[in-house]
């Protein structure tokens, strides 16, 4: 018990004796607002464009990432037997799609990408766009076999 009693006593003398030394302003053991400004000026010819693996879509169509090049992508990844995070993914994506004015639509492509295609196949792909009344025009849903 005396340990204990000693060992908090010097912790306390050790705080105080730390915080001994005061700013005119009165702040004890206060840190230096210290700001730190980091800026990259890298530059890469690199895009997620060039991630040249074939997807196959809902309608078992095989595209690439790079035939999206002229459209914004919102790109979301989701699995259809998801009860969490998928529906609420998927509302916030259709949520953002009604905030885009109806003119700029045309440029822009939703893509919602499985991360389970050993269940997620074309079939269960559309039936998770007609659940979530997705506009088959402007929703993509993709998988990717790795080989």
């Amino acid at each position: 018990m005396k340990y204990f009693i000693s060992l908090y006593l010097i912790l306390l003398s050790v705080f105080f004796i730390s915080c001994d030394k005061k700013s005119k302003t009165g702040d004890c053991c206060k840190k230096d607002n210290i700001t730190t400004k980091t800026t990259t000026n890298v530059k890469s010819d690199i895009t997620l464009f060039d991630i040249t693996s074939p997807w196959t879509t809902q309608d078992g169509k095989t595209l690439k990432l790079s035939d999206f090049k002229s459209k914004v992508i919102l790109m979301a990844m989701i699995f259809t037997n998801c009860e969490g995070a998928c529906p609420r993914i998927t509302a916030d994506l259709l949520r953002i799609e009604q905030s885009i004015p109806k003119e700029k639509l045309k440029d822009v492509s939703f893509v919602l990408v499985t991360m389970d295609p050993w269940r997620d196949n074309p079939q269960q792909l559309k039936s998770f766009a007609k659940e979530y009344q997705l506009d088959p025009t402007r929703s993509i849903l993709a998988y990717w076999f790795r080989i």
